[in-house]
């Protein structure tokens, strides 16, 4: 039998994989409407509002934030100078 925390985990778990493979779609469909848009220039209305969801997104989302800022060394001079 399943107890609470590994029950909370479990959803946890199973909450995120959602949310990863929604954003994966999102990613996806704004990647072919990017094309199409190059294709076709009034196109681009349809793939901004992907492009904007995929910017919230990416900058809500505290896993990348700290996996990037671990790859990228922060406290250089001249990251604190682009972050500023």
């Amino acid at each position: 039998m399943l107890s609470c925390e590994n029950l909370v985990a479990w959803v946890f778990w199973t909450t995120m994989c959602i949310l990863y493979m929604q954003m994966f779609v999102v990613a996806v469909q704004a990647i072919f409407f990017g094309g199409v848009a190059l294709m076709a220039l009034r196109m681009k209305f349809f793939w901004t509002p992907y492009m904007c969801i995929i910017a919230s997104i990416s900058l809500a989302n505290e896993p990348l934030w700290a996996w990037l800022l671990s790859h990228v060394r922060p406290h250089s001079e001249l990251m604190v100078s682009v972050l500023r």
